[in-house]
């Protein structure tokens, strides 16, 4: 009988250890500049940065607004796989998040910007018409850095690009920030 008592005590040291941990686990999900080298509190502005003004930024896309019910939001993604979102209109999740990318995610971005040739795409793709949304685009891939300017919306291989990091962006779990 003393032994079944030990075992219950065990057992419910056990499962608040792992209360407690994940608790402390989850307060550690929101970054700092200490644990990445990643200084966030310079991306608080609303300035536009790209992949060529950090070397810690992998990508970045960011929808721009229209007249009508186009989504509004950026993303940065960090090397670490750290993302900030910021959505402003037209989108499901509005604010500022945390987005966790796996290396396995980064490493599908950097696969479908060499299948669609990102490198290769123009800096600028402009329109005639005033009221076409843009969506702009970055990625650091080694040594390898592009911006592109999508105003056209529908440049193959470019808006696959895009519409590939949004649907992964929307699978992902958002902690705010």
């Amino acid at each position: 009988m003393q032994i079944v008592k030990n075992h219950k005590f065990t057992f419910l040291f056990i499962i608040v250890s792992l209360f407690f941990s994940s608790c402390s686990f989850q307060k550690k999900a929101v970054p700092d500049s200490s644990s990445s080298n990643i200084d966030f509190k310079k991306f608080e502005t609303k300035k536009i940065v790209s992949a060529k003004d950090d070397q810690f930024i992998f990508s970045t896309i960011e929808r721009t607004p229209c007249k009508g019910t186009c989504p509004v939001y950026k993303l940065i993604i960090f090397k670490s796989g750290d993302a900030i979102y910021d959505g402003s209109d037209h989108v499901i999740h509005t604010g500022r998040f945390l987005v966790k990318f796996s290396k396995v995610d980064l490493e599908k971005i950097s696969a479908k910007a060499k299948e669609v040739k990102y490198f290769s795409f123009k800096n600028e793709y402009p329109t005639k018409s005033g009221d076409f949304p843009a969506t702009i685009t970055s990625l650091r891939v080694n040594k390898k850095v592009k911006s592109t300017n999508n105003r056209a919306g529908s440049i193959k291989g470019l808006s696959d690009f895009e519409n590939f990091i949004e649907q992964m962006l929307f699978t992902k779990k958002f902690i705010p920030l």
